[in-house]
């Protein structure tokens, strides 16, 4: 709603927004790694300095989570375009016609901007949803990189990974990676009864 005002710089702040989105996932879950680094990070840093405890970030599972979410709400710039198209796109006659009926600012975002945005917010949901499900590669990068493991590492221990429940299930899926096809596609092989289909 700010982004769509008509006054001075609107359109720098429009593209201040977007311009976290250009940035490739990979690169962004780095540059969170080095900004959230429990040891000489700058958000630690702060958080020191003004007396509060800093926490390990990726590095404890009850942190990571929101470090992730930090990571996700970097890059709304998707969802700011269709919304502002959106709400471009909403006729002036009608807010002109709630305020000859005396409705207020309240009135005129609650009967008329959102019952006219429903289908883009529907929309910004479903590609959200998806989005979600989708999310990977800025875990298993951050998960790795605050391990001290680079991604896909084939030099990796085979034993108990220690550390984050993220570099637990990064490890996980890089374990299950490594299986063959053959034995994925042959899960009875070394059974000692072979499945048998009609």
């Amino acid at each position: 709603m700010l982004l769509t005002a008509r006054r001075r710089g609107v359109k720098l702040y429009r593209t201040l927004f977007y311009l976290p989105t250009l940035a490739p996932p990979v690169a962004a879950a780095l540059a969170f790694v080095v900004f959230l680094n429990p040891g000489n990070g700058p958000v630690d840093q702060a958080l020191d300095s003004a007396g509060l405890p800093a926490p390990l970030w990726f590095q404890d599972p009850a942190y990571a989570k929101w470090g992730l979410v930090l990571l996700g709400l970097w890059g709304v710039g998707d969802a700011m375009i269709i919304m502002l198209a959106g709400l471009l796109d909403v006729p002036r006659s009608l807010y002109e016609a709630a305020v000859t009926e005396g409705a207020n600012a309240w009135h005129r975002f609650r009967y008329v901007t959102i019952p006219m945005l429903s289908p883009v917010i529907l929309f910004t949901l479903v590609i959200g949803v998806i989005t979600a499900f989708q999310y990977f590669t800025e875990a298993y990068v951050a998960g790795n990189s605050a391990s001290g493991m680079t991604p896909g590492d084939p030099s990796a221990p085979l034993g108990e990974p220690q550390g984050s429940l993220l570099f637990y299930s990064t490890w996980l899926y890089s374990r299950a990676s490594a299986t063959s096809t053959w034995a994925t596609r042959r899960p009875w092989r070394g059974c000692s009864s072979r499945p048998r289909w009609r």
